[in-house]
């Protein structure tokens, strides 16, 4: 179950060359010069930070093939440590999307945009709204640095029989040319950057 939820705040959010300096390398940059990149055998490894009680924990997101649905679209496969599933994304025109139709993120981020996505499952519905809050950051994880970093947050409201619920927030934090280098979700839980490898 730990697992699970790990997987769900990395994927929601991911992406990730040894950092043997403190500094993003700026060829990666120019490589994959979105927020999200996307190529088979790049990897990311997190250090996570548990809710309750629950030990801290090491783990690794890889993109570890693409496949090709019904529609010929392809999709990138990425493995979480620990999960036995697959989750998949996919680039169209501007847009990152998740399996499940969902556009989780954008190659260019612009500070005040927002988007927002709805399931629902009478009597359930989750309402969820996307905001960019910055672009450009700094920040600095375990002594690297890395900059052309945007800040996300995705607000998550939770309804039921149409009354409001629970509201959630996840801040999520990515590198241009890197991917997702820390997500700090409610209740303790924290995802830190420690290595990452974006391959050409």
């Amino acid at each position: 179950m730990k697992n699970f939820t790990i997987l769900g705040i990395i994927l929601l959010s991911l992406i990730f060359t040894a950092c043997e300096d403190s500094s993003v390398d700026p060829e990666a940059v120019s490589k994959h010069g979105n927020y999200f990149p996307l190529s088979v055998g790049s990897w990311w490894e997190y250090h996570y930070e548990g809710m309750d009680g629950f030990p801290s924990d090491t783990v690794r997101t890889d993109i570890v093939n693409t496949i090709v649905d019904t529609k010929d679209v392809t999709w990138y496969s990425i493995m979480t440590t620990g999960s036995q599933q697959y989750v998949f994304y996919r680039y169209e025109g501007d847009n990152l999307y998740f399996q499940d139709g969902k556009v989780i993120l954008k190659k260019n981020l612009i500070k005040g945009d927002s988007w927002s996505y709805a399931t629902v499952d009478y009597p359930t519905a989750v309402y969820d709204t996307v905001r960019v809050l910055d672009v450009g950051m700094e920040l600095s994880i375990f002594g690297n640095d890395y900059t052309n970093v945007a800040q996300v947050v995705v607000i998550y409201d939770h309804y039921y029989k149409g009354e409001s619920k629970i509201r959630n927030e996840t801040n999520y934090f990515y590198a241009k040319g890197i991917g997702l280098i820390q997500t700090i979700s409610p209740y303790g839980r924290k995802i830190s950057i420690i290595d990452y490898h974006v391959e050409d």
